[in-house]
C-alpha cells in the first residue's frame, strides 16, 4: 500500500476531497494495513481526529458532499474566495464544527426507527456475515483520510457525513449508531457509500459479542434468524464491525 500525505495548502486534486484531506492511499488491499496508517495520522494530526472512505470512493465522497448540503448543516459561503487556499481552509474546518454541533445537539432516533430502511432478511444476514468474515472484501484500492476537528470518537462522521437518499439512513440515523456501537467499545474510523466502519481495542468477549448482535437485531430485525449465533462468533475473533447503512446494501455485497 502507498501512503501520500498531503499538506496544508496543496492544490485540491483527485481524488482529495478537500482542503481537510490529509492523505491518500493507494493500492489498499486489507484493513491490517490500513489501521497502523490511521493511528501514526491520528498522532500526526493530535488532538484532532481522523476518518477514512471504505467502499466506492468516489461516490461516497459525492453523496458526503450533498449530504453536507442538509439546512442544518449549512454554513455561510457567498463571500468565499475559492481560490484563496487559506479561505477555504477556514470555510471545510467550520463546515464540519456545524454538522459536530448539529449532530451532538439533536435528538438521538432509537435504531429501531431505522429498522424500516435496514431491515434485513435472512439472506441479508448471510451477507452481513460474510461481510464481517470477510472485512476486506468491499475495500476500495484507494481511500483518502479526513481530518476531523471534533473533540470526540462519535463526532468524527461530521468529516464524511452520508445517508444521502431519503431510503437510506441519513447523518443523524448514522450517529445513533455511532453512538449505541461506541458504548460497546467500537470506535467509528470509516464511511464508505454503503458501509460505516469501526474497530476496537480487542476483539469481545461471548457475552459483549451477543450484546452487540442485540444492538444489530435492533437495527436489521430478524432476531430469530441462526445467522446471529454464527455472527456473534465472527465478531469475538475480530477487532472490525462493519454495518450497512444503505437500503440495500448487501445488494452490492453478492458476489
Amino acid at each position: 500500500m502507498h501512503v501520500e500525505l498531503v499538506e496544508p495548502g496543496d492544490a485540491i486534486v483527485r481524488p482529495r476531497f478537500n482542503s481537510e484531506t490529509i492523505a491518500v492511499l493507494s493500492e489498499v488491499t486489507s484493513f491490517a494495513e490500513v489501521l497502523p496508517v490511521l493511528d501514526d495520522l491520528r498522532a500526526r494530526v493530535a488532538p484532532d481526529r481522523v476518518v477514512m472512505t471504505i467502499d466506492d470512493r468516489g461516490q461516497a465522497t459525492y453523496t458526503s458532499m450533498h449530504a453536507a448540503e442538509a439546512e442544518e448543516f449549512s454554513v455561510e459561503a457567498d463571500d468565499i474566495d475559492w481560490d484563496d487556499v487559506v479561505a477555504v481552509a477556514r470555510y471545510d474546518a467550520a463546515q464540519v464544527a456545524r454538522i459536530a454541533a448539529a449532530l451532538d445537539a439533536a435528538e438521538t432516533p432509537p435504531l429501531t426507527s431505522l429498522r424500516e430502511k435496514l431491515a434485513l432478511d435472512d439472506d441479508g444476514l448471510a451477507v452481513l456475515l460474510d461481510l464481517n468474515a470477510r472485512p476486506d472484501r468491499p475495500l476500495d484500492d484507494v481511500a483518502i483520510v479526513q481530518r476531523c476537528r471534533v473533540e470526540r470518537d462519535d463526532l468524527v462522521i461530521a468529516a464524511l457525513p452520508n445517508g444521502y437518499f431519503t431510503s437510506d439512513a441519513d447523518t443523524f440515523e448514522n450517529h445513533a449508531v455511532v453512538l449505541e456501537l461506541g458504548r460497546h467499545g467500537y470506535r467509528h474510523f470509516g464511511v464508505g457509500a454503503s458501509l460505516l466502519a469501526f474497530d476496537r481495542p480487542t476483539p469481545p468477549t461471548p457475552v459483549e459479542a451477543d450484546a452487540i448482535v442485540g444492538v444489530l437485531t435492533s437495527l436489521y430485525g430478524s432476531p430469530a434468524s441462526p445467522h446471529w449465533e454464527e455472527i456473534a462468533r465472527v465478531l469475538g475473533e475480530s477487532r472490525l464491525l462493519l454495518v450497512g447503512y444503505t437500503d440495500g446494501f448487501t445488494e452490492m455485497l453478492v458476489e
